[in-house]
């Protein structure tokens, strides 16, 4: 998720989009971030996304360039015992982060 900083959601938004240009629906994102914080490899601090130490080791196996990478990383969560949780997404919060995503690229940043 960005290096050792993380990202906010309209990060996470941002990298869904630039990786297989998928635009995030809200329950994927309470889905998916539920499991990652349950299972202990993201934490979540006041909407600030960041991968914890476990996150981490996964993510330094990926390989390969920007597509093969997002394919590594499903193959090595494949092979991860994942904890089912819900992330209760703040309303609205989705389309706001897709926004600001939106207005960064016609800004050009």
């Amino acid at each position: 998720m960005y290096g050792e900083e993380g990202c906010d959601l309209a990060g996470m938004v941002a990298a869904a989009d630039a990786s297989n240009h998928s635009i995030l629906m809200e329950e994927e994102v309470s889905q998916g971030v539920g499991r990652l914080v349950a299972s202990g490899l993201v934490t979540l601090d006041d909407n600030h996304f960041g991968l914890t130490d476990a996150g981490r080791a996964i993510a330094d196996k990926c390989q390969g360039g920007l597509i093969g990478q997002v394919r590594s990383m499903h193959s090595l969560l494949g092979r991860q015992r994942l904890t089912d949780g819900i992330w209760p997404v703040p309303a609205g919060a989705v389309d706001a982060a897709f926004s600001t995503y939106k207005a960064g690229i016609a800004s050009g940043g």
